[in-house]
């Protein structure tokens, strides 16, 4: 679901009142990035009109922007730079943003329409003719030098800011949300396709291989050899022009009748049947060869099929892709080796407010989080008398959790418990440096000081949009 006009009018409110634009960047083609700066901070805009996740915010400064310098991002850059902000709003509650850039009295706008399907960012005159569209839709009159007509009227149902957004958190709420959203959508159709893909290519091979097989099974060359042979030995008794000899075989004891060439000399003829025999001889060295590398391409093949279906995050499926593209079977399979590709260890989910979770397998893979990436001021979280795996959410600094981030995270504790499927249950929570190690070295073993309980119930529908996050 796109944004509300409910919600476009509270991230706006964010927005800084004046500015530079400093930058436009363009990373797909259903977005763009505005860069402004107004002297003390600089905010990075996202408008981007993806069909069903119409959306606008500030990207968290965290975030890294990447610019593909595509055709409509350009063009604004060669039009606006250094033009300064002069209002940014939503027109009659329509889902309808409009940023008006002013420079030496002239005045330009860059219009964001957020319709779903219909949705659109047009750049216009003060006077609304069109200078240029992210999409270009003739039959809509969504084209250079057309004019750009405003809705008249606005009849819609009343909507309120969703829980899923923080009124104090809300473009980085907005931000993750979708954020999350998109990469699963993405991480699940990169990782089908990947799949169809190998499955082809281990069909294609092993097709190969067989047919490879039953080419080193025929033994033609070695009639042609036999032949070759057999009219070797008989040359003194067959005269040139002659299409049809009668050979004696004497190691067998008897007559052998061979088609041969009247147009050539009968020793042109053995050396044709030897001919034969060494073309066919060489060509099985190479299907020899072919075959074993298409044996172990097939079984690069197989591997990494099993290495894409564990895959579980959208950077590694893109690694596996960009990889597979170049062919680099080695690196990829070096990667399964060294776990390289798993970039961090355990399951790891992003909570609302950006928080990173993450939520050990094992005894084993609960020490090493705490030992490899938790810091003291991060959060523990933990079923309380019931085994189960170790929840760490990453601090974020300057930036205090909420309680909404620590019910997310005790409902993960619970689901992965021993008692997940208990309506309600008890949660340990403290920060990192209040655990102490057990004296007696079991994995995974901690005796937590400082801790609160927090009581939580069961939320299915809440649990299944955290499980959704999976990063």
């Amino acid at each position: 679901m796109s944004l509300n006009y409910q919600e476009i009018e509270e991230v706006l409110k964010t927005f800084p009142k004046n500015g530079i634009v400093k930058y436009i960047s363009q990373n797909t083609k259903n977005s763009i990035v505005i860069t402004l700066f107004d002297k003390i901070n600089t905010y990075n805009i996202l408008i981007d009109t993806q069909d069903k996740y119409n959306r606008i915010c500030i990207i968290p400064q965290k975030e890294k922007i990447i610019d593909e310098k595509l055709r409509f991002s350009q063009f604004l850059n060669s039009q606006i730079i250094g033009w300064r902000i002069k209002s940014i709003y939503q027109y009659n509650l329509s889902r309808i943003i409009i940023i008006e850039v002013e420079y030496n009295n002239q005045i330009r706008k860059i219009i964001a329409k957020l319709w779903g399907v219909g949705s659109n960012i047009i750049f216009v005159e003060d006077d609304n003719t069109i200078l240029e569209c992210l999409k270009r839709h003739p039959k809509k009159g969504e084209w250079p030098s057309e004019e750009f007509v405003l809705p008249q009227t606005n009849s819609q149902k009343e909507y309120r800011v969703r829980e899923n957004f923080s009124i104090a958190t809300i473009n980085e709420d907005i931000y993750y949300y979708y954020k999350n959203i998109v990469d699963n959508e993405a991480f699940i159709d990169k990782k089908r396709k990947l799949l169809d893909f190998t499955d082809k290519e281990i069909e294609t091979l092993t097709k190969q291989i067989e047919q490879i097989d039953k080419n080193l099974t025929d033994d033609k060359e070695n009639n042609y050899l036999y032949y070759g042979e057999l009219l070797k030995s008989n040359l003194f008794n067959i005269k040139r022009g002659e299409k049809k000899v009668k050979l004696i075989d004497y190691g067998l004891d008897k007559e052998i009748e061979l088609e041969i060439n009247p147009e050539i000399s009968p020793k042109e003829n053995v050396e044709k049947f030897f001919s034969k025999y060494k073309k066919i001889k060489d060509g099985k060295i190479k299907w020899e060869e072919q075959k074993t590398l298409a044996i172990e391409k097939l079984e690069n093949y197989k591997e990494v099929k099993i290495i894409i279906e564990d895959s579980d995050n959208l950077p590694q499926i893109e690694k596996i892709e960009k990889r597979l593209k170049e062919g680099k079977f080695g690196k990829i399979l070096e990667n399964k080796k060294n776990n390289e590709l798993k970039n961090i260890i355990g399951r790891t989910f992003t909570l609302i407010g950006g928080y990173k979770a993450f939520v050990s397998r094992s005894a084993k893979e609960a020490d090493d989080i705490l030992r490899r990436i938790a810091k003291g001021n991060d959060y523990w979280f933990h079923i309380r008398d019931y085994p189960g795996s170790h929840v760490i959410v990453k601090e974020i600094k300057h930036k205090e959790i909420t309680e909404e981030v620590k019910k997310e995270a005790c409902l993960l504790a619970l689901h992965y418990s021993k008692c997940k499927n208990a309506t309600d249950a008890d949660i340990y929570f403290t920060r990192v440096k209040y655990l102490q190690k057990g004296k007696t070295g079991v994995p995974g073993l901690v005796m937590p000081t400082q801790e609160k309980n927090i009581k939580v119930k069961f939320d299915k529908e809440k649990l299944q949009e955290i499980l959704g996050r999976d990063s």
